[in-house]
């Protein structure tokens, strides 16, 4: 009966033991956390990082877990370090997909990866991140982000378009007009809400006149009159005005 007993009492001491450990535990890491997050309200990012950072790799079972990672993506974010928060907000999607943050990590993602790759040259790249602007377009039609993502979809068209436009003007500028010709009408039949698309019809007004296809030239050069920018307009009225002498 005693040894029954003596091992009930102990059993009871090591459960609240563990008890009091494990409540000790997460009032520290809420400490931790409120710590984080006043530095981060304070635009004290590095500092945050390193509170956020001891919490997800030192605290994983602790419910503050899930907001700390995505918080860490948001530092890096604020610190325009956009390959470190592009890694971090990919890891917090990967593994925690129904979370509570998942659509503005997966928004911030997208916007990283345009600012990595705003200067490529590579359109391949451009035009897979144009899908994945879409595919959240798809997602999440109604969501807090839906008015700024097409903005995102015609920044990207403009690279697009300007990569083909330069290699349009690289066949003009050499001679090579029929090639010139099928990138240029390319610019102009899958960007035209770009402004590529009218300095396009310019250089094939210009072709059209080499080639004597003064109809052409003449529906070119008022199109850009009629819905073009100040500046070109005023270039393609001075060709008309020319052309027609």
């Amino acid at each position: 009966m005693y040894k029954r007993l003596f091992i009930f009492l102990l059993f009871f001491i090591l459960s609240c033991t563990k008890r009091n450990m494990v409540e000790l535990k997460e009032k520290n890491v809420e400490e931790l956390f409120k710590t984080g997050l006043k530095l981060m309200n304070e635009s004290k990012y590095e500092r945050a990082i390193k509170y956020f950072n001891k919490i997800v790799n030192e605290y994983p079972h602790s419910g503050y877990l899930i907001k700390s990672q995505f918080l860490l993506a948001e530092c890096y974010f604020q610190k325009k370090d956009y390959e470190k928060a592009k890694l971090e907000y990919e890891f917090y999607m990967k593994t925690f997909p129904y979370a509570e943050d998942y659509e503005n990590a997966f928004y911030k993602s997208l916007i990283c990866n345009l600012k990595l790759f705003k200067k490529s040259q590579r359109i391949s790249i451009l035009e897979e991140l144009k899908e994945n602007f879409l595919a959240f377009k798809k997602s999440y039609p109604e969501g807090q982000f839906s008015k700024e993502i097409q903005s995102y979809v015609n920044t990207i068209d403009s690279l697009i378009a300007k990569n083909f436009f330069d290699i349009a003007f690289l066949y003009y500028k050499n001679g090579e007009l029929n090639p010139a010709k099928i990138y240029f009408e390319y610019v102009i039949n899958n960007f035209p809400n770009t402004s590529f698309k009218f300095h396009s019809l310019y250089y094939l007004a210009e072709i059209s006149y080499k080639n004597n296809e003064r109809e052409k030239v003449e529906n070119y050069l008022k199109e850009i009159i009629k819905e073009g920018k100040d500046n070109l307009k005023l270039k393609a009225q001075k060709l008309l005005t020319k052309w027609k002498k």
